[in-house]
C-alpha cells in the first residue's frame, strides 16, 4: 500500500455507510421530495436545463475524467480541462479519483474473477450493477493500490483526503449556486443535485453490469464485456466495451466515426485546439487481427475437426500478410514525410507496400471463406 495513503479495512461483508447514503438514502429521498415538489410548486423550464447541465457535464468528467484520462492514461490534458473534469467528477458522488482508478485497473486486470474484480459481473446483474460498493469485499480488493502515477498529481491527492466534504459540496453546491442566478435554489438542487446524482449514478453502474451482459463480443471472447449501441446511449458513450476491455488504453471506446460516444468527439475536439494532446489510438492492423482471431475460434468450434488446420493455416497466413502490410505501409509514410529517399527509393517501397496489400487482401477473402463455410 502507498505510504501516502491511509485505508481503513473493514470487516469483509460489512455494509459500506458512506455508500448506503448515497446509494440507498438519497434516492429514496429524491424519489419521494422530487415528486411532492413538483405538485405542490412546480418544476420550471430552467430547473429542467439545470438537471440536463449537470448530468452532462458530471457524466462526462466521469467518462472523459475518471475513466480515459485518469484511469487509462489514454490521452493527456491541460491544466484548465482537467480541473473542470476534476470539479464535476467529484460532484459525480463516485469517490476519488485514486479510489476509483484503483477499484478500474483491478477489473481490467483480473476481469470476471470474483475474488479479486471488485465489480465481477460473474457475480450477477446487481452485485456489479452497485450492490459491490454496499458491502466491503476482501482487505486486497479494498486496498488503493496500482495508482503510483496518479500519486504524483497534487490537487488528485487532495482530492482524496478531504473527498467526503469537496463531494457534497460539489455535488449540492454547484446546483444551488445555478438556483440562485434562475431564483429557483430548492428546484435546481433537487432536480440538478439529487435526481441528476441518481440518474449518473446509474448510468455508470450500466458500464459495470449491464456492458458486460448485453451485446456481441467481435474483438475478444476471453471476457464478458460486449459491444452494445443500447448500452452505449445508456451509459453515454461507453457501451462499447468489448473493444475497450480489448484495447483498454485507446482514447476512443466507439472507433468508427458514427459509434455514440461523446467523450471521444470532446477530446478529439479538444486536441484540435491544443487542450489535449497524446491521444492514443490502437493500429487498425491489431484491431483486424482481434476480430479474425474471434473468428477463427467460431469457426473452430462450429466446423469438423478435419477442416481445423486448413482453417488454421489461412487464419496465420492473413495474419502473417497483414503485419508485412502494415509495417510496408509504415515504412512508406515515413519515407514520403522524411523526403531523406530520393523519388525513385520512395517509389520502390510505395510499390512494395501495395504488392502486400494485394497479397493481404487475397488471403483476407481467403480466410473469410474458410470461416465462411
Amino acid at each position: 500500500m502507498n505510504k501516502n495513503l491511509t485505508t481503513t479495512f473493514e470487516k469483509e461483508g460489512s455494509i459500506v455507510w458512506k455508500s448506503f447514503f448515497g446509494l440507498i438514502v438519497i434516492p429514496a429521498f429524491t424519489l419521494v421530495a422530487v415528486p411532492l415538489y413538483a405538485y405542490f410548486y412546480g418544476f420550471q423550464t430552467s430547473d429542467f436545463i439545470c438537471l440536463a447541465i449537470f448530468y452532462a457535464l458530471t457524466g462526462l468528467s466521469i467518462t472523459m475524467g475518471y475513466h480515459r484520462l485518469w484511469s487509462h492514461k489514454a490521452y493527456k490534458a491541460n491544466k484548465v480541462i482537467s480541473y473542470i473534469l476534476l470539479i464535476f467528477g467529484t460532484a459525480a458522488l463516485q469517490n476519488s479519483v485514486l479510489q476509483w482508478a484503483s477499484d478500474h485497473r483491478k477489473h481490467h486486470k483480473d476481469v470476471d474473477d470474483p475474488i479479486k474484480d471488485p465489480y465481477a459481473a460473474t457475480r450477477g446483474f446487481w452485485y456489479s450493477h452497485f450492490g459491490w460498493l454496499l458491502k466491503y469485499n476482501t482487505p486486497d480488493v479494498q486496498e488503493i493500490r496500482g495508482i503510483n502515477d496518479l500519486m504524483k498529481d497534487k490537487a488528485l491527492v487532495f482530492q482524496n483526503k478531504y473527498y467526503t466534504v469537496l463531494g457534497m459540496l460539489a455535488c449540492f453546491g454547484l446546483p444551488a449556486l445555478y438556483g440562485l442566478f434562475t431564483g429557483r435554489v430548492i428546484a435546481c438542487v433537487l432536480l440538478g443535485g439529487f435526481l441528476r446524482v441518481v440518474l449518473v449514478h446509474h448510468a455508470t453502474f450500466c458500464i459495470n453490469s449491464l456492458a458486460h451482459m448485453l451485446g456481441r463480443r467481435p474483438y475478444s471472447t476471453k471476457n464478458t464485456a460486449r459491444d452494445s449501441f443500447v448500452t452505449a446511449l445508456v451509459t453515454g458513450g461507453e457501451g462499447y466495451h468489448n473493444y475497450h476491455h480489448a484495447f483498454a488504453g485507446d482514447y476512443r471506446n466507439g472507433i468508427r466515426f458514427f459509434d455514440f460516444d461523446p467523450s471521444k468527439w470532446l477530446i478529439a475536439g479538444c486536441a484540435k485546439l491544443g487542450w489535449c494532446t497524446d491521444l492514443k489510438t490502437t493500429p487498425k492492423h491489431l484491431i483486424e487481427i482481434a476480430k479474425a482471431k474471434v473468428k477463427l475460434e467460431q469457426a473452430l468450434e462450429s466446423t469438423n475437426k478435419i477442416k481445423h488446420s486448413a482453417i488454421e493455416e489461412k487464419y496465420a497466413a492473413f495474419v502473417s500478410n497483414m503485419k508485412s502490410m502494415y509495417n510496408a505501409k509504415q515504412e512508406y509514410l515515413k519515407a514520403k514525410k522524411e523526403k531523406v529517399l530520393s523519388k525513385a527509393d520512395v517509389k520502390v517501397i510505395k510499390s512494395k507496400y501495395k504488392d502486400l496489400k494485394v497479397e493481404f487482401v487475397e488471403s483476407k477473402k481467403s480466410y473469410q471463406a474458410s470461416t465462411a463455410s
